[in-house]
């Protein structure tokens, strides 16, 4: 598979722009709303949360006193996400030219499956740590004892190599929402082995693609968390960063819908079914 980045790049642009004011509507449900409904109902937590002037002491404070009030909105938001790229990727690249309304029924059908996977993928996560972390702090500690400088030298390349382990098992399994909405796969074990067969032969090239994405993700969303943050502290609102930040957040879930679709085109190949050749 010689996966193409710019083509995918391209394509996904092609795309949002064209489907952009029907993408519009679906960010703005389920991802501009909740964002914005969470600032509203938690002003004090949120505004806190996102301050560009908070302390690590200060954020130990503020998770310590969360309440079910914030994880029963945090788990609204995770919901309405699931619902809302799975919508977006049915829109945009099953070939019947879905309605919004459909979309939505698809993004619907698909949360059962997606939260299943959420569950096994914290499970395999934590059971791996474990045994990583055990194993990594006996090593850590033999070697502590012999030299500190070589000690802390390993905890570096360990961590990078944590971050890059990471990564890539995010780019295996980055197929997940197309697999579920343009193949109509359902069982949980399945989509998962579908992305990582999907991934498979670019795996490389995909994680090169990703990473570059990340890389400049985090430097405007770095850039865009700072602005917000000054404005929101000269006007002294926190609905006025959760407003900002809803619209940031439904433009990235957009764009990456589109990237998703682009590159799952390339590596089911032209005959995978309900993938559109033609841009609506």
């Amino acid at each position: 598979m010689n996966f193409d980045m710019g083509r995918a790049w391209s394509e996904a642009i092609a795309k949002l722009g064209a489907n952009f004011s029907l993408l519009a509507i679906l960010g703005g449900v389920f991802f501009f709303v909740p964002s914005l409904l969470m600032f509203i109902a938690l002003p004090d937590v949120m505004g806190t949360l996102m301050s560009p002037n908070m302390d690590p002491t200060q954020m130990e404070a503020v998770m310590a006193d969360l309440g079910p009030s914030f994880f029963g909105f945090y788990l609204l938001v995770i919901v309405t996400s699931f619902i809302g790229y799975v919508a977006m990727v049915a829109l945009l690249g099953d070939n019947s030219r879905l309605s919004v309304g459909e979309a939505i029924g698809r993004g619907v059908k698909a949360l059962l499956p997606l939260l299943a996977i959420l569950v096994i993928v914290i499970v395999a996560y934590f059971v791996i740590a474990l045994v990583l972390g055990l194993v990594m702090g006996l090593l850590l500690a033999a070697v502590g004892s012999a030299s500190t400088g070589l000690a802390a030298a390993l905890t570096f390349v360990i961590v990078i190599a944590i971050i890059g382990a990471l990564l890539w098992v995010m780019t295996r399994l980055s197929m997940i929402t197309p697999v579920i909405a343009l193949e109509n796969t359902m069982n949980p074990f399945t989509v998962l082995g579908r992305s990582w067969a999907l991934t498979g032969p670019a795996q490389g090239r995909l994680f090169l693609f990703y990473l570059v994405l990340f890389i400049a993700y985090f430097v405007v969303a770095l850039v865009a968390f700072m602005i917000m943050g000054l404005i929101t502290s000269a006007i002294g609102a926190p609905s006025v960063l959760g407003f900002l930040n809803g619209i940031v957040g439904a433009l990235v879930a957009m764009l990456f819908s589109a990237i998703f679709v682009a590159i799952y085109s390339q590596l089911a190949g032209a005959t995978a079914a309900n993938v559109g050749d033609t841009f609506e």
